[in-house]
């Protein structure tokens, strides 16, 4: 699913991340894609910050991508 982990060292377990990271960290799957994804329960709801931004939480999107490389093992 894209880069390691520990190539996104985050300041703060709980920073927020916005959808260029999040894609980043997921292989660079489409915005459609990452939206299908939240609708089908893959990835969490993201979290609105303001009117037009949203964000995620690192550590849930840091124990997705544990989670799935431990079903991968």
């Amino acid at each position: 699913m894209g880069k390691s982990i520990s190539a996104f060292v985050p300041s703060s377990p709980d920073r927020l991340i916005r959808v260029k990271e999040l894609r980043s960290m997921l292989g660079n799957p489409s915005l459609s894609t990452i939206y299908r994804w939240v609708s089908k329960g893959i990835l969490p709801e993201p979290r609105r910050i303001s009117p037009r931004f949203v964000a995620w939480r690192f550590s849930d999107i840091e124990a997705l991508l544990k989670e799935k490389g431990a079903d991968n093992d």
